[in-house]
């Protein structure tokens, strides 16, 4: 399989999710897809909060430092492995 068709796979599976309970966003991919990027964002929010509250923030008051600091911390304690360097 290439790389673009394992993305594809990806944000089916993505759209999938976000498509069943407890979100029930009722998007299609080409929905998803034309989200811009304080709409993604959003849905990250939705997830998060989801997960724990203390995401239930306003994306528009928080301070971008924050807000990376905020998630990438979540992240790691949720086993994500990853170089978080910008």
């Amino acid at each position: 399989p290439s790389i673009a068709s394992a993305m594809a796979a990806q944000l089916r599976e993505i759209v999938e999710r976000l498509n069943a309970a407890p979100f029930n966003c009722d998007l299609s991919l080409v929905a998803f897809d034309e989200k811009d990027p304080f709409e993604l964002m959003e849905v990250l929010k939705m997830v998060l909060t989801f997960l724990d509250k203390k995401h239930d923030v306003d994306l528009r008051e928080e301070k971008p430092d924050a807000m990376y600091q905020r998630i990438t911390e979540f992240l790691h304690i949720l086993g994500y492995q990853c170089s978080f360097d910008i």
